[in-house]
């Protein structure tokens, strides 16, 4: 029982335990550095994408449990897409010419 001559309805025991104000989500870095990673893979090559990738997969699973408190979804998969797209880009082209020509090895005939 509550105090006074009243008894508290559910409600009113349930104010106390429950913030009346909560924070705006703050924007998660990580998804912001998965973002950059993905954007920056094209002008080097390919170099940042895997980081942009497991930078993406990793911001959206810790923005799935923040229950909340992040915010940053729409990065983390522009991360992850453009990391993607980069990874094929310039890494298909290597795998296809590994696989036509054979080894490097054999290109140096050894």
């Amino acid at each position: 029982m509550g105090r006074g001559p009243y008894p508290l309805t559910e409600m009113a025991r349930q104010v106390g335990r429950r913030p009346l104000y909560r924070p705006p989500p703050r924007n998660s870095r990580m998804a912001t550095a998965s973002m950059v990673c993905g954007i920056v893979g094209f002008f080097t090559c390919g170099l940042t994408s895997p980081a942009g990738l497991i930078l993406g997969v990793m911001a959206l699973l810790f923005i799935r449990d923040s229950d909340g408190e992040l915010d940053g979804r729409g990065s983390a998969i522009a991360g992850v897409i453009l990391s993607s797209i980069t990874l094929v880009v310039f890494f298909a082209p290597l795998f296809w010419i590994l696989a036509v020509r054979g080894s490097p090895l054999r290109w140096l005939g050894l």
